[in-house]
């Protein structure tokens, strides 16, 4: 069984409005982004391989084990010249990774061979989740570059646009790296990431 849901990262442009995400991120505006990262379980049950995975398969909330999922967050302040240019002094992009994992709730008292199949199995579908944490890092870092170097424009609204619109080509590419990830890996298969 397919050990992986990949679930395309949502990308919510933000406006200049948005204050307290430029106050989280104004400091750090010029550096790689520091991503928030939270996991949610969802638990099974079983002695067996194979009841093991039969309860997977009946509980996990998709069609694979485990999904991680990249939502990046943009926004920024805007300054005008004396000349009446617009550019930005300051901007903020935040990486929000929620990952989602199986837990076993039945260990205890589960054979040997049983439980080190799946420490095994669970080491490799971390492996593979941090993969698509890497890509969405990868985007993330890109989008703050991107928005620390647009200059200045004629207009804080043309300025909007290139900027979003610059983002939102870098999300883009970056979820087509997410597809290509997961077909190359066949969801994790190839990291090693099969149980049952």
């Amino acid at each position: 069984m397919l050990a992986h849901l990949s679930t395309p990262v949502r990308v919510l442009t933000l406006t200049i409005a948005l204050a307290a995400l430029l106050a989280v991120g104004a400091a750090s505006a010029r550096a790689a982004v520091t991503p928030t990262v939270s996991t949610k379980y969802y638990s099974f049950t079983g002695q067996t391989v194979v009841a093991m995975r039969a309860d997977i398969n009946r509980v996990r909330p998709g069609t694979q084990d485990a999904s991680a999922r990249g939502t990046v967050n943009w926004g920024w302040h805007h300054v005008i010249s004396a000349s009446g240019r617009c550019s930005f002094d300051r901007t903020a992009v935040t990486l929000r990774e929620a990952f989602l994992m199986p837990r076993w709730a039945s260990r205890e008292g589960a054979p040997a061979d049983v439980a080190h199949a799946w420490d095994v199995y669970i080491a490799r579908l971390w492996v593979h989740e941090k993969g698509h944490q890497a890509l969405s890092q990868k985007a993330a870092n890109a989008v703050a570059v991107k928005l620390n170097k647009m200059g200045s424009f004629a207009s804080c609204a043309s300025l909007d646009t290139a900027a979003n619109k610059a983002a939102s080509v870098i999300m883009a590419r970056q979820q087509q790296a997410q597809v290509a990830y997961d077909a190359r890996t066949q969801h994790g298969a190839t990291q090693g990431a099969v149980f049952g």
